[in-house]
């Protein structure tokens, strides 16, 4: 019956088909997953990806990689939604595909998975995106890499941005900012408090008053001694 549909029915019943496709056998479901994704109707496609996203099997994780490979940006962005819950170490290349894709939400959306991972080999993936040029994605980037690595990556973080241009400092501060509030991170008894003291005083120069903004947050969060005194000489210097 499922095949009828799929060779037969109308777009949204191939899609809805599609997407129960993951409830059969892989060796009864194979066949009618490799046509659903290449169906000339991108919901079906993209119901097809959510579908191979629930399975969780090696074999539906090698047919999503071949899938993914694709330039098709409904199917990637399907995959970032679809590997979103739970994710794990065998997420990690397919998401690492994600981040090809052309728009941005859907490279967020990706980080945030690997983020949620917490899986080792999800680090370097992350790593990578903070060169990304969507300031937004550098922002997730900053966010995951922190939830992965915790306090081990706070001294590269704060080179960073000490040597980041104004746009880009910005977002990196942000995110070490939001990422270390939530996850109870205390800069000012990390190994790495004196490198980031000394980077978020660089910012605290920046040319741009949105960036000293963002500094002065993360430095009064550490109630360090010396964040203190540097708080309140920039206080002192500042004009706006």
């Amino acid at each position: 019956i499922m095949q009828e549909v799929l060779e037969h029915g109308s777009a949204p019943q191939r899609s809805s088909v599609a997407r129960h496709l993951y409830r059969l056998s892989w060796y009864t479901a194979e066949p009618l997953l490799r046509r659903s994704l290449g169906d000339p109707d991108r919901r079906v496609r993209e119901s097809t990806v959510y579908g191979l996203c629930l399975l969780r099997s090696p074999e539906a994780h090698h047919l999503l990689l071949e899938a993914l490979a694709q330039d098709d940006e409904w199917m990637r962005a399907a995959a970032a939604w679809g590997l979103s819950r739970g994710p794990d170490a065998a997420c990690v290349p397919a998401l690492e595909m994600v981040l090809q894709a052309r728009d941005s939400e859907t490279r967020v959306k990706a980080l945030e998975a690997l983020g949620n991972s917490q899986v080792h080999s999800a680090i370097p993936v992350v790593r990578r995106s903070l060169e990304d040029p969507d300031l937004e994605v550098k922002y997730a980037a900053g966010l995951s890499w922190i939830e992965l690595s915790k306090e081990t990556c706070l001294a590269e973080f704060a080179g960073l941005i000490e040597n980041s241009p104004s746009s880009a400092r910005l977002y990196l501060i942000r995110a070490l900012f939001h990422a270390t509030n939530y996850l109870f991170i205390d800069i000012g008894r990390s190994t790495a408090a004196e490198t980031m003291l000394e980077a978020l005083h660089t910012a605290l120069c920046d040319p741009q008053p949105e960036v000293r903004i963002a500094a002065a947050m993360p430095l009064a969060w550490m109630h360090h001694e010396r964040a203190t005194a540097i708080l309140v000489d920039a206080y002192t210097k500042e004009q706006n």
